[in-house]
């Protein structure tokens, strides 16, 4: 079998949200993401930039304009007693993908935005085919004999569902021009509100005022010289967003944003707290996209901002933030009308095609995927960790209403510590005081949870016993051998390897109902102080989908506090016990570890070993060793 070499990725300048710090409460490590790859052969190098921080518990991240203060506390309270429940499953009730009833979606951005809008618009209420394009005339203004045409033909087009407090002078003037669209039918409201870059945003109509919005003559004796009532600059869209897109009577459902070819270093620099008002005003279930700036006419590929690249990095930790490039379109130089404008009605179709998808008002049916999330091992912290497992494990990785999150709970009151005393541990009992229901009153959307609770053992107790006997008698004769050897000679660290093998057990029948797309793996005693990368982060920095990552506390080794494992192949390697026991991968040894008790009880067993079994030092028995081990071989 060839042997595959583990590495860390290359660092990436721009993909500073890379972090993923959590503590470990028994041993208080302050952890970083790393990657291994279990199917090919790559050199060790070094992974990921961490944003700066002040310390590990009260950290600052600053990033694009954007002050988190991380400080904790922990609350050892307990929240009430409850019996142990053996499986409790909502399934999400379907949402048809092509119902647009009570969205509000609301576009803030320049003029490619704004084509981009009309179009979108367009293909929905005349329910126009895949090649029954919007007419040219929506999207180029040069096609109207003025501004004011263009208004009028523009609002006009949509049937008394367009209002447009619109206003632009033949000679171009930031002052002067006002371009804001409010399109309200019952199902649907879709707001426009024009901001080039850093330029001001302004308009002369409150949101409780916008079916009164008119075109205006800009030009002539009979011009309109009407200031404006509201007025955000770019770098202040937070304030934009929370002040006045807030206010709408129907509340936003998404947020899409660009800030295009203008100067946008002030948005960018702002751009953490602009997605934090976004969030606050969307609420749980709101969506935020940002779509990146577009191929201009004489460029081979379409250039990014510094809005651009700030948004692609916000997009790996925050889940409600979608990152669109511009897509790889065929575009010739006769389908623009200027130098940055598309004449082309099918080149904003196509590009439009990721945000019908978003959405969801494609005729596609939007997939929802479902994801699970493994917590093995004792609970003695859990009550401390638990909301940060919720709210910065699970939720960046499977929002609501995309995803559904099944946790799989395999949990002990009863546990083994290490100890210099004893090779077999310091066990402790399970204290009946401290039971309840984990995870039974999570807050989180209806439907969006499934809680799948093991009918499983206490660590050290009989039925752990016989849940092992169980799994050797499923197992090959040779593999039961091997499994019999460690389970014998090193019981506790067997013991922790045995209990996530057994949960995966219970993944595999629940991955033929919900086919999987990502799986998760945690301890208990994980206390996640910042939300882990979002799926676009592990889909950008992974070779394939192979790749297994985790924290980057031992460099050389494979830490087995967690990980995120991006298919199914992968997942049953990683938690495949058989792979671990063979010959290369576990050995007998390791920490705390007495020679002769081990022979003693491996020759009352009848067990005959060979040396390459046992480990040459006390290191290579250490379960990060064990797991770097396994993950070569495989």
């Amino acid at each position: 079998m060839m042997a595959h070499r583990v590495h860390r990725s290359t660092p990436n300048s721009n993909s500073v949200l890379a972090l993923a710090l959590v503590i470990s409460l028994s041993f208080n490590a302050f952890l970083i993401l790393q990657k291994y790859q279990i199917t090919i052969s790559i050199d060790e190098k070094q992974l990921i930039p961490t944003p700066t921080t002040k310390d590990k518990f009260g950290s600052s991240l600053k990033i694009h304009g954007y002050s988190a203060e991380l400080n904790v506390s922990i609350d050892s309270q307990e929240r009430g007693d409850s019996s142990t429940q053996l499986l409790a499953i909502k399934d999400p009730q379907q949402i048809a993908s092509n119902e647009t009833s009570n969205y509000h979606i609301v576009f803030i951005g320049d003029s490619i935005l704004r084509y981009s809008y009309l179009e979108w618009l367009d293909t929905i209420q005349f329910s126009r085919s895949p090649k029954n394009y919007s007419p040219n005339t929506l999207i180029n203004e040069k096609l109207s004999s003025s501004w004011h045409e263009y208004f009028i033909n523009t609002t006009t087009h949509f049937k008394g569902n367009m209002f447009c407090d619109c206003r632009r002078s033949e000679e171009f003037d930031l002052n002067v021009e006002v371009e804001n669209l409010y399109y309200q039918t019952d199902n649907l409201w879709a707001t426009y509100i024009q901001l080039p870059g850093d330029n001001m945003a302004h308009g002369r109509f409150s949101p409780e005022e916008c079916s009164l919005a008119k075109v205006s003559i800009a030009d002539g004796p009979d011009k309109d010289t009407s200031g404006y009532t509201w007025g955000y600059m770019g770098e202040d869209s937070d304030k934009l967003i929370s002040e006045y897109v807030s206010q709408f009577s129907r509340k936003p459902s998404a947020i899409v944003m660009n800030a295009g070819m203008w100067p946008n270093e002030g948005i960018a620099s702002n751009l953490g707290n602009i997605f934090k008002a976004a969030k606050d005003v969307l609420g749980s279930e709101g969506k935020m996209i940002w779509r990146a700036t577009s191929k201009r006419k004489h460029d081979l590929v379409a250039s990014t901002s510094p809005a651009d690249d700030a948004a692609k990095d916000w997009s790996y930790r925050l889940p409600y933030l979608t990152y669109h490039a511009f897509p790889k379109l065929e575009i010739s130089p006769s389908e623009y009308f200027d130098d940055n404008h598309f004449g082309n009605s099918r080149i904003y179709r196509e590009w439009n095609a990721d945000l019908m998808q978003s959405l969801g008002t494609s005729l596609e049916a939007r997939k929802r995927s479902h994801r699970v999330f493994i917590i093995v091992g004792a609970v003695r912290t859990l009550h401390q960790t638990e909301e940060s497992i919720l709210e910065n494990m699970i939720f960046p990785i499977c929002p609501p209403p995309d995803c559904v999150s099944h946790l799989v709970l395999h949990l002990s009151y009863a546990d083994n510590r290490p100890s210099t005393e004893n090779h077999d541990g310091e066990s402790i009992s399970a204290d009946g005081d401290k039971r309840r229901d984990f995870f039974e009153n999570a807050s989180w959307a209806e439907g969006y949870l499934s809680v799948h609770r093991l009918d499983g053992y206490e660590i050290g107790s009989q039925g752990e016993q016989s849940a092992m006997d169980v799994m050797e008698k499923e197992e090959p004769e040779e593999v039961a051998k091997r499994m019999k050897i460690f389970r014998i000679s090193d019981p506790r660290r067997y013991s922790m390897w045995f209990a996530r093998a057994w949960a995966w057990r219970h993944v595999l029948n629940l991955h033929d109902l919900f086919d999987f797309d990502f799986f998760t793996f945690g301890r208990p005693d994980l206390l996640w102080l910042i939300p882990v990368p979002t799926l676009e982060f592990f889909k950008d920095f992974s070779e394939d989908e192979s790749t297994v990552w985790m924290h980057d506390a031992y460099f050389s080794f494979a830490p087995d506090t967690f990980a995120f494992i991006q298919n199914f192949e992968a997942a049953n390697k990683y938690f495949s016990l058989p792979l671990l026991v063979q010959k290369g991968g576990a050995c007998i040894g390791g920490p705390n570890f007495d020679r002769n008790l081990t022979i003693s009880r491996l020759k009352i067993a009848n067990i005959v070993t060979d040396d390459d079994d046992w480990c040459s030092n006390e290191s290579e028995g250490w379960s990060e060793h064990t797991l770097l081990r396994k993950m070569k071989k495989v």
